[in-house]
């Protein structure tokens, strides 16, 4: 591609956001060697908490959780969601025969997958990232939530793989209220947590109400 028709102003809605979102990608890298990791106020626990029960209400605080925000960090969506933006409507235009009359066509597909890539990558990072980082709010908010067992651990306790209210997994160490032992492939319901031990203190499930569970969730 020229460099003529690069700057072309088709081009350029495209390009400029990329870049943006290259420059703000480096950026979010230097703040965050700046960062300590223990000073986020309990103001900002709160908020999120707030944040999370009202999308529950609210269309747009849904639509806002499925794409990721509140679960990994913001400054790493915008990223995404600008960087794809600008790369897939450039490669799109270069595809496509004729510019700026299939420019629509263009927006369309790079909107459209950026967010397609931004809610992936979100739920991915989400998935994989150390489960003692999520913040104290986001662990209490599992309390009501049921999951599966998928591993014992000593002291009668185990990991259960829990589905939160945003339809994320979650794995969590959990240990039944009756200390009696778990196992795998049971369904459990968290009672209540322990934010400060990382545990959450769970109850077995029936088979029938096992059951009925899976019916609602599905």
């Amino acid at each position: 591609m020229a460099l003529g028709g690069l700057l072309g102003w088709w081009n350029l809605v495209f390009l400029l956001p990329g870049a943006a979102g290259l420059c703000l990608g480096f950026l979010s890298t230097l703040s965050a060697r700046g960062d300590d990791a223990g000073a986020h106020p309990a103001a900002d626990a709160d908020s999120e908490a707030a944040r999370e029960a009202d999308a529950d209400h609210d269309p747009l605080g849904f639509g806002l959780a499925l794409l990721g925000v509140g679960r990994v960090p913001l400054g790493f969506l915008l990223t995404v969601l600008l960087t794809t933006y600008g790369a897939i409507g450039l490669v799109t235009n270069r595809i496509l025969p004729s510019m700026p009359a299939l420019l629509p066509v263009s927006l369309a597909l790079a909107a459209s997958g950026s967010l397609l890539v931004s809610a992936l990558l979100s739920r991915l990072l989400a998935r994989i990232a150390p489960r003692d980082e999520m913040d104290a709010s986001a662990f209490e908010s599992l309390v009501g939530c049921s999951g599966t067992v998928v591993a014992l651990l000593p002291a009668a306790e185990g990991y259960a793989q829990v589905q939160d209210q945003y339809g994320n997994v979650q794995e969590v160490r959990c240990k039944d209220v009756s200390s009696t032992p778990l196992r795998p492939g049971e369904r459990v319901v968290i009672a209540r947590v322990e934010s400060g031990q990382r545990l959450c203190l769970v109850v077995k499930l029936a088979e029938e109400e096992s059951r009925v569970v899976k019916r609602s969730a599905s």
